[in-house]
C-alpha cells in the first residue's frame, strides 16, 4: 500500500492506527514473562530459542553467515502527542552489525495484517532499515533474505564454519 501523503498527515494517520490496534482488548489473558518464554520452543545453532521453525531456518542462516543478530528485539515508537510515550513492538530479528531489522511475516488473520501494514509504514515513517519476509518467501527464505540485503546495499559472504 503507498500513500501519497505529507509527512504529519502520514504520521496522524499512523498514530491513530497504532493507538487503535495496540489498544483492542484482546479476549485471551496476555503471557506472562515465563509464558512468553516457554513459547520459544526450538533452538538454533546460536543457542537462541525461537518461536517457529521458520525462524529457527532464519536464525541458522545469519549463524552460518556470521552475522549476529538479536531476537525479539523491542522497539519504541514515539506517540504523537508525548515525546515520552511509546508505543512498544518487537521485531524478529535485528541485525546487530548492519542496523537493520528483519520481520518476517509468517501468518495471513485479519488482526496479523494490520499489524503487519503498521509495522512496515512504522519502519518507513521512522526511516529505519527493514527487510521482511513472508510466508511465500519460506520455501526459498535464504535467497530472499540475501536479495532483500543486497538491495539495501548489503553484501553477505557465508563463514566458513
Amino acid at each position: 500500500m503507498v500513500l501519497n501523503l505529507k509527512d504529519n498527515d502520514f504520521k496522524e494517520i499512523l498514530h491513530n492506527l497504532l493507538n487503535d490496534n495496540l489498544n483492542k482488548k484482546d479476549k485471551s489473558p496476555p503471557l506472562l514473562p515465563r509464558e512468553w518464554e516457554e513459547e520459544k520452543r526450538f533452538i538454533t545453532k546460536s543457542g537462541t530459542k525461537v518461536r517457529s521453525k521458520i525462524e529457527k531456518i532464519i536464525a541458522d542462516f545469519y549463524f552460518d553467515y556470521g552475522i549476529k543478530f538479536e531476537y525479539e528485539k523491542k522497539i519504541r515508537f514515539p506517540k504523537m502527542q508525548s515525546l515520552k510515550e511509546y508505543y512498544t513492538v518487537y521485531c524478529d530479528f535485528y541485525l546487530i552489525d548492519y542496523g537493520v531489522y528483519h520481520e518476517h511475516f509468517g501468518m495471513d488473520n485479519s488482526d496479523y495484517l494490520t499489524r503487519k501494514e503498521i509495522k512496515k509504514n512504522a519502519f518507513r515513517m521512522f526511516k529505519m532499515k527493514f527487510i521482511y519476509t513472508e510466508e511465500e518467501d519460506e520455501g526459498h527464505i535464504e535467497e530472499v533474505i540475501i536479495r532483500k540485503l543486497n538491495e539495501i546495499g548489503f553484501q553477505i559472504n557465508k563463514t566458513d564454519s
